[in-house]
């Protein structure tokens, strides 16, 4: 479920970033001008032929069905929900070490921080850029 959230998410930051996108292109284009960045950031007013990694594969374009974007937005949350897994995982091996070694005040000060950065990385997934 937390994954779902995640990629619902990013469907969200991503369709607000197209509206952006597009708003600000569609101006650009009222005063005579082409968009300065394409929707992946690149800049295109640049002296060289502008390549971009996204827009060469297709990747996140307004062109993508939902069902194609919620399908790689679901991947990218898989992604992120494992790495915060696997750092949690390491924080809970470290403070086991600590409390095998003794060091019961350093475990502690440690399953402060950790709980505090794991709520935030959290947080920070599930709500993006509404923050």
């Amino acid at each position: 479920r937390t994954i779902q959230r995640i990629a619902l998410r990013i469907v969200r930051d991503h369709r607000a970033r197209v509206d952006e996108y597009e708003r600000e292109r569609d101006e650009a284009a009222r005063e005579g001008y082409r968009p300065h960045y394409c929707i992946h950031g690149a800049n295109l007013w640049v002296d060289y032929d502008v390549i971009c990694p996204g827009c060469e594969d297709g990747v996140f374009t307004r062109w993508t069905t939902g069902a194609e974007l919620y399908s790689q937005a679901l991947e990218l949350a898989k992604h992120q929900h494992a790495q915060l897994t696997r750092q949690n995982d390491a924080m809970v091996d470290a403070i086991g070490v600590l409390r095998t070694a003794g060091l019961h005040d350093e475990a502690e000060l440690l399953t402060t921080r950790a709980t505090d950065r794991l709520v935030a990385e959290l947080t920070r997934l599930l709500e993006g850029s509404r923050r």
